[in-house]
């Protein structure tokens, strides 16, 4: 296989760099950058600029990319990311560097498009190919290798028929042998061989062989060849549907457009950022003498590299170069005809001429700068004479670039250089030449004269083949002028062929073009606006007739909407008749050319064909052009048309007599004779018409031709077996053209489309793919490709009062003056009082309220506001078909209430005409009233339709119809439709019928103002109520393709351009708002099928084609931004009323399709709701590790997604914009939205780092902030931080990062003058802070160290008493040794000293090796024994004992500074050893053989293991299951205690520091999460790898699910008579610690907090009190059995409990102590009855009663809050809340009786001295 040519390697040498015109030298290439917008920013901004002002670094556009990026910092190199990096529509989130090795492209890309800013880039090389690649080499390799795996694939027999292919192709000389290869294996389709297609497509690219063999200017004939080898192979794959896609959802085609424009710029990739040392910065004049060097040819090719050489030293050695002055004379811009006219004489055309005038200004000042230039390359190769050939060459032949004049378009112009074109046509090679030959001073001329000194002379010179005496005729001249003006590339033409040109000119000619020209020169209309504005009066139907009317003044003043913009292809094209059809005055437009274009196809091979469009978008039209041809082809064959009504067969006849005859005579002739010029053998029947008894003849006729008008009323009973019939009969040539804009019947659901496909041969596979469809477009996607009117659209609100409004609603009903209205009108009110009264909650209310809406809806005749809603939006003059409801309304009485009659259809209709007469009384609207009714007779309905039609007086007509004017009638200039009738929900075809009665064809010529559209006046809300849409997403897959292939087609057109959303063209809007809807819509389906179980087979095929069709426009991968939407209106409605709200009939359908859609705005906002205001986590972390997507829950997942849509929104990047400002700054559609976003603390703004820097160093004694902080000697956890600590921290990562630190850094010790002006005062501010000044080098202060103290490095701790010393306790010399420690292991000077450690000193780079030199004489950077040697050493002098990690003295670890200077070092070389690689790799591979550890560290390993080391122990679940097994099958405890305390780790016993071990590392096993998750399944269920392990475990009893909560509370309350379980114990009034509790109190509480957290609990408590039919049905039995229990029962309240207290303890309040022999009692020695009491007592006090009880205690009651008063009055009749207003008696009272203490006191004394006096003392008396 491998050595079969066919399939041999491709020869990508021929693509090597250095096969390519190149800058190098003997190291390195040299590329050009052209820096970008984003790299200016990077760079203005200082991000990729040093310290001294170089640029340091060249971002990615990944690294700049703001939201979820594709590619992510690890990606490696791929062809999918230089892909998406080269593309047309480039991703901006790739790692690639596009570089240029053609300085030629770097100049055309930045002087066109960027500043004119460049750098170099210098790749060793060495080193290219690794992260530097040539894009068009690395792609094709890549390609090359996709196609060998998918031939690999291949089964054995496709296998070689390719592969015999691929040999022809090997063995191919030339690219024409390769398009006759590809031409045997490639099968064209029929639409890809129509070369002839009249449209003026431009980049229509039809799939020929040819397409598949690419021409690129930039490649040799080899390398070109060897391209379109590997092109010519996947072209034969493509054909074979083996390898449509290289690229996943990207077209193969874009691929090969992606390859060649890699090629055509000579693009060189760099992955990843460009670094310092790679970048040479340098001025343009550099990039544009490389440029000018790079175009030499011819030259001594040695010599010019030599030249390159020394021109690369002289830019390194930054050798000084004259700056060259940019020219700022213009080009003669819009130079007039008559000014061209004369200066040519008449004799070249404009076009040419103003192309030379252009490009000799242009070529001019190219030249006279490449001359400037190659003065400068001789000054800087110091007038080298050796390289003078090639200066001078350039000086005669070189052209900077200048990017008006060059292009890049391979094989466009005249080839300057292998990337690059002059841009001017083939035929200007003379006056390139003519350039070339003028001095320097006539290039000046031409430049001061802005192209036109000597213009006559040139121009004649270079159309040297013109006569002296020819001379164009003055209006073919400014036909062709104007044609030469006008930029036609905008509307997607790139050129016309000569013979559409000659007929442009022509009908340019015939509406007087010099004419209308000089006319707007009088009107005064800018020379540049001329070509627009007379083109559209030219070409425009309509408005030419305007002008020859003379009424241009009023064209320009009112239809600028239209002149100013441009036209496009579809009126050209209809300007130069192709879409007229031959002999007729039909015109098809675009979308109804491709339609019959795809009938004519259909017929080639079937009988069979269907056209889908909408109501208004001119089927008929489409189907009397395909009439008309078939009639013209078979003159003699049978015709038959088929309608539901006569009205439809009239209108249609009514078209052929205006349309198909109308440029033939009809004086004197009748209609049908008119008609039977045209089609001699038509007939012309209703379908109904079939079952009367000339239906039978019309039946049994064979037909070449019938016309199915309104195909889906073919499905009625009652003529369907009629027309199957009529089918049946029929030859196989007969053509059945169906024609409809709905197929689906809404009686059963049956597409008769495809039925009637059916029955005439499609298979079902054909009907699935839509084979007989021509055209399939609904009415939503016809306006949205703007091919019909957008109606405006009055639905109703019905606003129906809130309850607050019921008395003012009363009030107006009893001010109505008419008793019956007043009447009416009552019963509606207390029908909604009923339905909204105070007791039903919200949900019933909005349920009532929808209830009450569709009763207004069906009774429409008594809505208050109906006539108001009519008057504001029926214009007068205007045309309106009146839809009223069908169903009689019962019966007629007379005065006294007697049946005399039942309404007629007759009586209806004339009740409306009334109705609208007395709805416009008193108006300047008089109605004009006309009806069309089943039961009149033809002539009346053809009558009423002829004079409501042809009526185009002031008056305003209407059309008052049941369902005559439903479908298939159009009528001419109807302004709208209104809607008395409602319709049922799923009367879908009904209500787009009755719609489109307003629906019609717009006319590209005259766009249609927005006071012309048609209104729909919906009062019955049918546009609310009914299906509108289909079930599959809103639009079924097939409508999507349609619109999908019309835009496809558009972008090809305009040669890859998409869409612009912001377009003036509003047809473009349509096509970008396409692409967006299906890009948002069917991504979903990229990754196939699967989670889509719901699509039918059919709807997979369709979506499968919208996938791959958008693939070849590469959909998938761009960025589309949303369209944005003005902020609507919204209107306050009266109550009870009904009013109209106009809104786009589009934008309201959005609107219903979306009802349902939450916005991310909304889904934030319901984040921040129930997250307590705080926003999405974008990433989530455990133990400091990341989460990958694969391990977050679907909750973590959820918020990350919406935290990404969110950063994408609209609303977000606004509130970013206006952080912090004024909310009347922001735009004010979303104000509403900021202001709600900001309740939650988003988008405030804080003060600048900078300025919290600042009050930091104030507040701090101008400390600044640290970015860690020790305890202990150890650096804190994020977690172990203080708020304070935390927050300095923050502050100081910020100050990092912003741009003042950079500034103070850059500019420290620099004069405060040299600091860019607008920095001054904030380094100013910080240097008194003492920030920013200049001090010593931190590696000459180490130096000076090291000197006194005699080569002992600094320490960065210090000791005292073996504590580490904290800061403040360290002396000042101590801390400055610190702080020089903690300076210099970041210096430069320690990395380099580290890395070189032990290398000769002249590996170090040369700008170290004298200080590295320095610092090795103190021993420092001497290399010493590895940690490996170390450790074989320390193993071999402790008998293979390995070191500790740690030591411990009585039980207890000794901290480092209690271990000895040995232990310490033991301690040390374990660390080493543990993060070694050599001990990754013993771990890695312990117990596997010796063979299987890398080559490189076998020797080491087998050492190591000669010690025991790495030898593989027994698994973690083998270790668990011997411990069950000795253990009885008690598994390991992971603590232990001692006197109720656990133990600490030096405590226990080893075996228990095993057994706590083994506990902990079986925690982490991936058994024990087995057992957990499948704790109870069957052991079936386990994965099959675990099943013998469960098992086992199970034995032991593990892994058995037990009893859920709730059934061990049940079983508790059981046992313990209904007392719940206890979450706490005491004891002797303490509370027991757990483990000072029993087992069965452990058990009890562990229990209680299981349940607190249990379903059942939660739903307990929110039901408690209710009925239990109100409890969620599944926790029914489950509440029912607790509240056996007492539980859930819903107790009375404080108050209730305070009330019967009072009443049962004779109104005595309850005490909140008790005491015993003047003791208080303590809890646990009162009675139950007591500690109820106190508890009563206590929730008392903070009741809310109690407080307002207390608040108005002797206030009157009257003042007490009114929902109080009752409960405060039967309180105070226990006494309670009554002010005391004796208190100053009681006071009183107290002082009396403290007065009469004291004088008792006093007497006692007096008593007790004369006792004292008789011998007797106080006690005794």
């Amino acid at each position: 296989m491998k050595n079969h040519k066919g399939i041999k390697d491709m020869d990508l040498n021929v693509f090597n760099v250095d096969k390519f015109n190149i800058i190098q030298d003997e190291e390195n290439y040299y590329f050009f950058r052209a820096l970008n917008m984003a790299d200016n920013s990077d760079v203005e901004q200082r991000i990729t600029i040093s310290s001294d002002g170089k640029i340091e670094r060249i971002r990615t556009d990944r690294e700049r990319y703001n939201g979820e990026t594709k590619y992510t910092e690890d990606s490696k190199i791929s062809l999918e990311e230089i892909y998406d990096h080269i593309k047309m529509h480039y991703r901006k989130d790739t790692n690639c560097i596009s570089l240029t090795s053609n300085a030629n492209v770097a100049v055309n890309y930045a002087r066109g498009s960027y500043k004119d800013k460049y750098v170099m880039i210098k790749i060793q090389k060495k080193e290219f190919g690794e992260r530097t690649v040539v894009a068009g080499q690395y792609m094709l390799k890549e390609l090359y290798s996709r196609i060998q795996q998918v031939i690999e694939n291949l089964p054995e027999e496709q296998k070689q028929d390719i592969l015999d292919f691929f040999t022809q192709i090997e063995n191919a000389k030339e690219d024409k042998e390769l398009q006759n290869i590809i031409a045997q294996k490639y099968t064209a389709k029929k639409e890809e061989l129509n070369s002839d297609k009249a449209h003026l497509r431009k980049g229509i690219k039809y799939s020929s062989p040819k397409s598949r063999i690419s021409s690129y200017q930039s490649l040799d004939e080899e390398q070109l060849l060897e391209v379109n080898k590997g092109y010519a192979k996947l072209a034969i794959l493509e054909n074979e549907k083996i390898l449509k896609h290289v690229i996943p959802h990207s077209s193969n085609s874009k691929l090969r457009e992606t390859i060649g424009n890699a090629f055509s710029s000579a693009e060189v990739i760099h992955y990843g950022e460009i670094k310092q040392e790679n970048i040479i910065e340098i001025p343009k004049e550099v990039v544009d003498i490389f440029s000018l060097v790079q175009q030499v040819n011819g030259i001594d090719k040695s010599k010019l590299e030599e030249l390159k050489k020394a021109l690369i030293r002289d830019v390194q050695s930054r050798k000084q170069i004259s700056k060259i002055p940019e020219i700022d004379s213009q080009v003669k811009d819009n130079i007039s005809i008559e000014e061209m006219y004369e200066l040519t004489e008449g004799k070249v055309e404009y076009g040419k001429a103003n192309s030379i005038v252009k490009n000799m200004f242009y070529l001019s000042k190219s030249r006279h700068n490449a001359i400037v230039l190659s003065n400068a390359l001789s000054e800087i190769l110091g007038n080298n004479s050796e390289f003078e050939d090639i200066i001078k060459h350039i000086r005669k032949n070189g052209f900077r670039v200048e990017p008006e004049i060059i292009s890049r378009k391979s094989g466009k112009g005249i080839k300057l250089s292998e990337s690059v074109n002059l841009d001017v046509e083939k035929e200007e090679q003379p006056l390139v030449d003519e350039i070339k030959k003028l001095s320097f001073e006539e290039l000046e001329m031409i430049l001061k004269n802005g192209g036109l000194y000597n213009a006559g002379d040139i121009i004649t010179r270079t159309f040297s083949n013109i006569r002296e005496n020819e001379k164009i005729d003055k209006t073919k001249y400014y036909a062709e002028a104007i044609i030469a003006q006008y930029n036609w590339q905008d509307i997607g033409i790139e050129e016309f062929k000569i013979s559409e040109r000659n007929e442009l000119i022509k009908r340019l000619q015939d509406r007087n073009c010099v004419e209308i020209y000089e006319r707007l020169q009088q009107a005064g209309i800018e020379e540049s606006k001329i070509p627009t504005i007379l083109l559209n009066i030219a070409t425009r139907e309509g408005f030419y007739e305007q002008y020859v009317q003379g009424n241009l003044e009023q064209l320009l003043n009112t239809r600028q909407d239209v002149l100013q913009n441009n036209i496009n292809i579809e009126v050209v094209e209809r300007f130069l008749g192709y879409y007229d059809v031959e002999n007729t005055g039909i015109r098809l437009k675009d979308y109804q050319q491709r339609t019959f274009n795809n009938i004519n196809n259909i017929f080639e091979d079937k009988r069979f064909t269907q056209v889908i469009l909408p109501t208004g978008a001119g089927k008929s039209f489409v189907a009397l052009a395909q009439m008309q041809k078939y009639a013209q082809e078979h003159p003699h064959e049978r015709m038959l048309y088929l309608a539901p009504q006569d009205e439809i067969l009239n209108q249609i006849k009514n078209y052929i007599v205006k349309y198909v005859h109308g440029k033939q005579g009809t004086v004197g002739k009748t209609e049908d004779e008119i008609i039977a010029e045209i089609f001699p053998n038509i007939t012309f029947e209703t379908y109904s018409g079939l079952l009367a008894k000339r239906g039978q003849e019309v039946i049994k006729e064979q037909y070449g031709m019938i016309v199915l008008d309104e195909l889906h009323r073919t499905g009625a009973k009652e003529w369907e077996g009629k027309i199957d019939t009529l089918l049946e009969n029929q030859t196989d040539d007969v053509k059945v053209l169906g024609i409809t804009a709905t197929p689906t019947r809404d009686v059963d659901g049956r597409d008769m489309a495809n039925g009637t496909a059916k029955k005439l041969g499609y298979t079902d596979e054909e009907i699935g793919q839509r084979k007989h469809l021509a055209s399939n477009m609904t009415l939503e996607n016809a306006i949205r490709m703007g091919y019909v009117v957008n109606p405006k659209l009055v639905y109703c609100k019905y606003d129906l009062i809130s309850l607050g409004k019921m008395d003012e609603l009363r009030a107006k009903i009893d001010d109505i003056e008419d008793e019956n209205k007043r009447a009416e009108e009552l019963q509606k009110y207390n029908e909604l009082r009923q339905k909204l009264n105070k007791e039903i909650d919200e949900e019933i209310g909005e349920e009532a309220r929808k209830k009450l809406e569709e009763e207004a809806r069906k009774n429409l005749d008594s809505g208050i506001g109906k006539e108001e809603i009519l008057r504001q939006n029926v214009k007068k003059g205007g045309k309106y078909i009146v839809f009223i409801p069908v169903t009689d309304q019962g019966d007629i009485e007379d005065e006294n209430g007697n049946r005399i009659g039942t309404k007629t259809g007759e009586d209806k209709i004339k009740a409306y005409q009334d109705y609208l007469n007395k709805v416009f009384e008193g108006t300047d609207i008089e109605p004009q009233l006309h009806s069309l009714l089943g039961s009149y007779s033809k002539d009346k309905n053809k009558e009423e339709i002829d004079g409501f039609e042809s009526d185009n007086s002031d008056e305003t007509k209407f059309m008052v119809v049941m369902n005559k004017a439903n479908e298939g009638l159009h009528i001419d200039g109807v302004d709208g439709v209104i809607w008395f009738r409602a319709l049922d929900e799923n009367s879908r075809i009904l209500y787009l019928q009755q719609l489109g009665r307003a629906i019609y064809a717009l006319d590209e010529d005259n766009p249609l103002p927005d006071d012309k559209r048609p209104t729909v006046i919906d009062l019955a809300n049918n546009s609310l109520t009914v299906k509108i849409e289909k079930d599959f997403e809103n639009i079924e897959p097939i409508d999507d393709l349609e619109a999908l292939t019309i835009v496809t087609e558009w972008i090809n057109e305009h040669d890859g351009m998409l869409p612009d959303r912001s377009s003036s063209n509003k047809q473009e809007q349509h096509y970008y708002a396409v692409l967006r809807r299906i890009q948002n819509k069917y991504s979903k389906y990229l990754d196939g099928f699967d989670n889509f179980e719901d699509l039918t087979e059919e709807d997979k095929s369709r979506i499968q084609e919208i996938i791959d069709l958008a693939t070849e426009i590469d959909l998938w991968n761009i960025d589309l931004p949303p369209i944005p939407k003005s902020r609507g209106h919204k209107d306050k409605f009266n109550p009870f009323a009904i009013e109209g709200v106009l809104r786009d009939f589009v934008e309201f359908e959005d609107e219903i399709n979306n009802i349902e859609r939450k916005t991310v705005y909304e889904e934030v906002i319901e984040f921040l709701e129930t997250h307590n205001g705080k926003i999405m986590k974008s990433i989530f972390k455990e133990n400091g590790k990341q989460f990958k997507r694969g391990d977050m829950t679907e909750e973590q997942k959820e918020e990350v997604n919406l935290y990404s849509r969110w950063k994408r929104s609209n609303e977000n990047k606004i509130l970013e914009e206006y952080a912090g400002e004024p909310i009347e700054k922001v735009p004010e559609e979303y104000r509403d939205k900021i202001s709600r976003l900001r309740e939650f603390g988003l988008g405030i703004k804080e003060k600048l780092t900078y300025e919290k820097v600042i009050e930091f160093l104030e507040t701090h004694n101008g400390k600044i902030m640290r970015g860690r902080f020790n305890e202990n000697g150890k650096i804190l956890k994020r977690e172990d931080m203080i708020e304070e600590q935390k927050e300095e921290v923050n502050l100081y990562k910020r100050w990092s990062r912003t741009i003042e630190r950079k500034i103070l850094e850059e500019y420290t010790g620099e004069p405060i003058e040299k600091v860019p002006e607008e920095y001054r005062e904030k380094i100013a501010k910080l240097r008194k802070f003492g920030l920013g000044i200049k001090e010593k080098l931190t590696y000459e202060e180490v130096i000076e160290f090291l000197e006194i103290h005699n080569g002992k490095i600094m320490k960065g701790t210090f000791n005292e008493n073996g504590k580490r010393l904290k800061r403040e306790d360290m002396t000042e010399e101590q801390k400055e040794e610190s702080n020089l420690y903690a300076r210099w292991m970041y210096s430069n000077e320690k990395k380099i000293l580290e890395e070189y450690a032990g290398e000769p000193i002249e590996k170090v780079p040369e700008e170290y090796r004298d200080k590295i030199s320095r610092l090795r004489e103190f021993g420092l950077g001497i290399k010493e024994k590895s940690t490996y040697e170390e450790v074989i050493e320390f193993l071999e002098t402790h008998s293979g004992k390995i070191m500790k990690c740690r030591f411990s003295e009585n039980g207890k670890n000794l901290k480092r500074e209690e271990m000895t200077e040995e232990q310490k070092e033991e301690v040390k070389l374990n660390d080493r050893w543990k993060y070694s690689n050599e001990n990754k790799i013993l771990e890695e591979y312990a117990g596997e053989p010796i063979e299987k550890v890398p080559e490189e560290y076998r020797d080491k390993i087998s050492r190591l293991r000669e010690f025991g080391l790495g030898i593989k122990e027994k698994s973690t679940y083998e270790e668990v299951i011997e411990f069950l097994e000795t253990h009885s099958g008690k598994i390991m405890k992971c603590r232990f205690s001692e006197n109720g305390k656990n133990l600490k780790r030096e405590e226990m016993t080893e075996e228990q520091k095993e057994e706590s071990k083994l506990y902990d590392r079986w925690n982490r096993t991936i058994e024990r999460k087995i057992l957990e998750e499948y704790a109870g399944e069957l052991i079936e269920k386990v994965p099959e790898e675990y099943r013998d392990k469960i098992s086992r475990l199970r034995e032991f009893g593990l892994g058995i699910k037990e009893k859920s909560t709730y059934e061990e509370v049940i079983k508790f309350l059981e046992t313990y008579n209904g007392k719940i379980m206890k979450g706490t114990f005491n004891e002797n009034g303490k509370r027991l610690k757990r483990e000072d509790m029993t087992e069965e109190q452990k058990e009890e509480s562990n229990l209680y907090a299981r349940w607190i957290d249990s379903n059942e609990k939660k739903i307990l408590e929110e039901y408690a009190g209710e009925a239990i039919e109100k409890v969620p049905e599944k926790y029914r039995d489950k509440i029912s059995r607790l509240r056996e229990f007492g539980l859930g029962i819903k107790e009375k309240s404080t108050y209730e409990e305070v009330i019967e207290f009072l009443e049962t303890h004779s109104g005595k309040i309850m005490k909140c102590r008790f005491s015993e022999n003047g003791k208080n009692l303590k809890r646990e020695e009162m009675t139950e009855e007591q500690k109820e009491e106190v508890k009563l007592n206590d929730r008392w006090k903070y009741s809310n009663e109690n407080k307002i009880l207390e608040e108005y205690a002797g206030e009157p009651i009257e003042k007490v809050p009114e929902e109080y008063r009752d409960k405060i009055s039967r309180l105070r009749e226990f006494g309670l809340g009554i002010k005391k207003s004796k208190l100053s008696d009681a006071k009183q009272q107290r002082d009396e009786a403290k007065a009469k203490n004291n004088q008792a006191k006093e007497l006692e004394g007096q008593v007790s001295e004369q006792l004292k006096k008789r011998g007797k003392n106080h006690e005794e008396q």
